[in-house]
C-alpha cells in the first residue's frame, strides 16, 4: 500500500513499523470531521483560485459520495475501516477519494495542508461536538435533580459529617447539592469548548504556507469562533484536550462521591434507596445478592479519566516544538476518558430515574440521634447565654440522652431545666426534627422555604425549563389592550393567545451612538439579527459593546468587539440609507439585510431556541409584497434600564391566516419613540416568525430591516407596518445558512 509520504523512501516500512505506527483504530471515529474539514478546505482552496472550480466541484462531490456510503456502511451495521490497510483516518479518505475521482483530481486536495493541521482540525472539530452532547447529558441529569427535589421538600434525613449524623436535612437538600457540582461542571464545559473552537487548519505542517490561503473563510465554513495564531502552537498543542480531561475528572469525582452514596444508600443499615433489577446484578454463588454494580463501575472509572488526564499531561510534558509523532497518543488518552465520562453520566441518569427512595426508612433514622443538640443550644444562645456555655450544657444532655436511652425529643421541659433554667415552654417546639431543619432558613439553607428557592434559581438555568418563562411572559403581554384585527394584503390577522415566542433586544453601545436592534436566539451563542447595525464607524473599536437584553428586561450582558464574530449574509443590492442618529454615520442598506451575530464567551442566561425556517422541510409561507401591516400596540417610548437609556418597548404579537391553515407569527422587540410627524421607526432586526399550531412551534422565516407605525384608515387604530425585510427562504440564504453548525 502507498504511503502519503512515500515518494523519498526507497524501500517498504516494515510490517511490524506498519502495525506499530498505525492509528486507524483510534482517529476513525473522526471520520466525518475528516470530511467536512476537507470540504471547507476545498472550498477555501476554490475561494482564493488555488484551484480551478471544476476541481474543487468534482473534491466535494466525491467527500460528499464517500461521507453517503461510509454512513450507508455503519447503518447496516458493518465496519467501514475492517482490514484497512491505511495508516490513519486522513489516509484512508484519500485513498477512498484516489478511486472515485483520480488520483491527478484527489492528489491536488492536500495543497496547502499537512496532516498535522489537519488531525488536529479534526479533533478539536469532534471535540466541540462531543463536549454539547455531554453538557446535554448533564442538563438531563440535572432536569431529574430538579423534579425529583420539588417532591422531597419535606422528606427529612439524617446529614452526615465525617460519617456521622450531623443535623437533619431534606432529600431535597442532599439532592440539588450535585445539582451545583454539575452545574460547575457544565459551565467549564462551555468555558472549554470556546477555546476548543480555534482553528487550526491553515498552519500546514509548522510555520504555515506560502499559498494565498483564506482562514478567515475556513473558520466561518466549519464554525468556528477564532484561528489559532501561532502555526507551531497550532500543530504541536493538545492543552484544549487537556483542559476538557481535567473538567472530566471532575465531573467524575462527582459522580463518584454520588455513586458512593447510592451504594452506601442501598446497604440494608442505610435502606434509603431500592435499585430496581434493570440496573443491578447478581451473584454466581449467593443467590440472595442484588449488587449495585453501575455505581460501582461508576467509582472505578474515576480512576480511568484520571489516569487518562495524567496520561496526556506526561504525553506533553517534553516536547520540543513542534510536530512530534507522540501526539498520535494523544487521542488514546482523549477518547478514553471522553467515553467513560459520556458513558458514566447516561448510565447514573439511566439508574437514578429508575430508583425509588424509602423516605420512612430516612425519618426512622433519626430518631434518637441527637442531631437535633444544636437546637438546643442556640436556643439558650438566643436567649442571652455565652454559645460556648449553652454548648456545655447541651452536651450534658446529650450525655444524659444516651446513658439513659432517651431521645432528646423525648425529654420534657423538666428534663432540659434540670440542665439549665432559661429552658422554657418554647424550647420543646425546637426540638422536634422538622423543625430543627425548617429552622435553616438562610440562603443555601435546608428549609423548606429556602430549598424551593433554590430550586427555583436552578431550574432557570435549564434551558428547556426557561420556555415556560417566555410562555408565561406571552400570556402577560396579550393581557395589554391591543386591537384584534388587521390588514395584512388585504388579509384578516388572528390574534393568537399563549403562543410561545423567542427573541432578546440588543443594543450597539459606544462613546457616540446608541443604536438599539432586535435579534433572535437560535441556540450556540447565535443571535440572528439585521446586518446594518454593525454597518457603523464607531462599530469598528473596541469601545462599542453589544449589550444583549432578554424580554423582560430583567438580564442583561454586555460584550466587546473582540468577542464577537459577525458573518453578514451575500449581499445582493444595497439598498436606501439608514437615518442618522448622534454622530452615526449614515450607511446603505444592504439586500439581504441579515447577519448572524456569534457570540465567543458564555452567556450568563441561556434563553430558549428559535429554529430557523427550512425551506426543504416547510412549505413557502409568505407572499412576495415588501410591505404589509399588523394592527397591534402603537409607538412606546424609551425605557430605562439601570443607569442606561434604550430604545426598549414591549413585545407585540400577532398571526396572520394564509394559505394552507398555515399561520404566520410576527414579533418585534422595540419601538423608539414618536417623530414630530407621530411615526416611529426601528425594529432593525426583529423577527418574522411562522407558527405550527399543531405541533405549537415557532420558525423564525425572516429579518425585518425597518418597520413603523401609522393609523389603519379604515380602523382608525394604529398600524404596525414592516418597510423592509429580509427572507431566509430563499435559496441563496439557506445556501449561506447551511454552513451554520446551528443548520445541521
Amino acid at each position: 500500500m502507498s504511503k502519503l509520504w512515500g515518494g523519498r523512501f526507497s524501500e517498504s516500512t516494515h510490517q511490524m513499523v506498519d502495525e506499530f505506527s498505525s492509528s486507524l483504530n483510534l482517529d476513525s471515529r473522526m471520520w466525518r470531521e475528516d470530511i467536512h474539514g476537507s470540504i471547507a478546505h476545498a472550498l477555501m482552496l476554490k475561494e482564493t483560485k488555488i484551484l480551478s472550480d471544476s476541481d474543487v466541484d468534482i473534491l466535494i462531490e466525491s467527500l460528499k459520495k464517500i461521507e453517503s456510503e461510509i454512513d450507508l456502511q455503519i447503518t447496516n451495521g458493518e465496519n467501514p475501516f475492517y482490514k484497512s490497510q491505511a495508516e490513519d483516518i486522513h489516509s484512508f479518505i484519500e485513498q477512498k477519494l484516489n478511486q472515485i475521482c483520480g488520483a491527478s483530481i484527489a492528489g491536488k486536495l492536500h495543497t496547502a495542508r499537512s496532516r498535522n493541521d489537519q488531525v488536529a482540525t479534526d479533533i478539536r472539530l469532534y471535540l466541540q461536538l462531543q463536549v454539547k452532547e455531554l453538557i446535554a447529558d448533564i442538563e438531563k441529569l440535572q432536569n431529574w435533580i430538579c423534579k425529583t427535589s420539588e417532591s422531597n421538600t419535606e422528606t427529612i434525613l439524617p446529614g452526615l459529617t465525617h460519617m456521622q449524623h450531623a443535623q437533619p436535612v431534606s432529600l431535597a437538600h442532599h439532592l440539588m447539592a450535585y445539582f451545583w457540582m454539575l452545574q460547575r461542571d457544565k459551565e467549564k464545559l462551555l468555558q472549554c469548548n470556546e477555546r476548543i473552537q480555534s482553528l487550526p487548519l491553515g498552519a500546514a505542517a509548522l510555520a504555515g504556507t506560502s499559498f494565498p490561503i483564506d482562514r478567515q473563510f475556513v473558520k466561518e465554513k466549519l464554525n468556528f469562533n477564532s484561528i489559532c495564531e501561532n502555526s507551531m502552537d497550532a500543530v504541536s498543542d493538545r492543552d484544549f484536550a487537556i483542559e476538557f480531561l481535567s473538567i472530566a475528572a471532575t465531573t467524575m469525582m462527582h459522580l463518584s462521591r454520588w455513586a458512593e452514596e447510592i451504594v452506601l444508600w442501598s446497604m440494608p443499615e442505610f435502606n434509603y434507596i431500592n435499585l430496581p433489577d434493570s440496573v443491578t446484578t447478581g451473584s454466581s454463588i449467593m443467590p440472595q445478592k442484588k449488587n449495585p454494580d453501575v455505581s460501582e463501575l461508576i467509582r472505578a472509572h474515576t480512576g480511568r479519566v484520571n489516569g487518562a488526564l495524567i496520561g496526556i499531561l506526561t504525553l506533553l510534558k517534553a516536547l520540543p516544538l513542534a510536530y512530534n509523532r507522540d501526539l498520535q497518543e494523544d487521542k488514546f488518552h482523549l477518547f478514553n476518558g471522553l467515553d467513560s465520562v459520556r458513558s458514566c453520566v447516561k448510565l447514573m441518569y439511566c439508574q437514578i430515574e429508575r430508583a425509588t427512595f424509602t423516605s420512612q426508612s430516612m425519618a426512622s433514622k433519626l430518631r434518637g440521634d441527637t442531631s437535633n443538640a444544636t437546637d438546643l443550644a442556640d436556643d439558650l444562645a438566643k436567649k442571652g447565654v455565652p454559645f460556648r456555655e449553652a454548648h456545655e450544657v447541651v452536651g450534658q444532655i446529650v450525655n444524659s440522652a444516651i446513658t439513659n436511652n432517651k431521645p432528646l425529643e423525648d425529654f420534657t421541659l423538666s428534663d432540659l431545666q434540670k440542665f439549665h433554667p432559661k429552658f422554657n415552654e418554647a424550647t420543646l417546639t425546637v426540638l422536634p426534627h422538622l423543625a430543627v431543619m425548617n429552622a435553616r432558613t438562610s440562603e443555601g439553607g435546608t428549609s423548606c422555604t429556602s430549598i424551593k428557592n433554590q430550586i427555583s434559581r436552578a431550574k432557570n438555568l435549564l434551558p428547556h425549563l426557561s420556555i415556560n418563562i417566555f410562555i408565561l411572559l406571552f400570556f402577560i403581554f396579550s393581557l395589554l389592550p391591543q386591537t384584534s384585527l388587521a390588514i395584512v394584503n388585504g388579509t384578516e390577522l388572528k390574534i393568537k393567545e399563549n403562543t410561545n415566542f423567542v427573541g432578546l433586544d440588543f443594543a450597539i453601545q459606544g462613546v457616540a451612538t446608541v443604536a438599539p436592534c432586535s435579534g433572535t436566539y437560535i441556540g450556540e451563542n447565535t443571535i440572528i439579527t439585521a446586518a446594518h447595525c454593525f454597518l457603523i464607524n464607531e462599530f469598528d473599536t473596541e469601545e462599542v459593546k453589544i449589550c444583549v437584553y432578554n424580554i423582560d428586561k430583567s438580564f442583561k450582558q454586555c460584550f466587546t468587539k473582540s468577542e464577537l464574530t459577525v458573518t453578514y449574509a451575500p449581499v445582493q443590492e444595497w439598498g436606501g440609507k439608514a437615518p442618522t442618529r448622534k454622530s452615526r454615520t449614515v450607511i446603505r442598506i444592504p439586500k439581504p439585510d441579515i447577519a448572524v451575530l456569534k457570540i465567543n464567551k458564555p452567556l450568563e442566561k441561556i434563553f430558549s431556541i428559535m429554529p430557523v425556517y427550512d425551506l426543504k422541510s416547510q412549505p413557502q409561507l409568505i407572499t412576495e409584497s415588501e410591505n404589509f401591516e399588523i394592527v397591534g400596540q402603537g409607538c412606546t417610548n424609551y425605557a430605562s434600564f439601570g443607569e442606561e437609556t434604550l430604545g426598549l418597548g414591549t413585545f407585540r404579537k400577532g398571526s396572520v391566516q394564509l394559505t394552507n391553515d398555515k399561520n404566520i407569527l410576527w414579533t418585534s422587540s422595540w419601538t423608539p419613540e414618536t417623530n414630530a410627524s407621530g411615526v416611529c421607526w426601528g425594529d432593525s432586526g426583529g423577527s418574522l416568525l411562522k407558527y405550527n399550531y399543531e405541533t405549537n412551534t415557532s420558525y423564525l422565516i425572516g429579518v425585518i430591516s425597518s418597520m413603523k407605525t401609522k393609523h389603519n384608515p379604515e380602523t382608525g387604530a394604529p398600524a404596525i407596518v414592516i418597510s423592509n425585510y429580509s427572507r431566509l427562504d430563499t435559496p441563496e440564504i439557506q445556501n449561506w445558512l447551511s454552513d451554520f453548525s446551528f443548520m445541521k
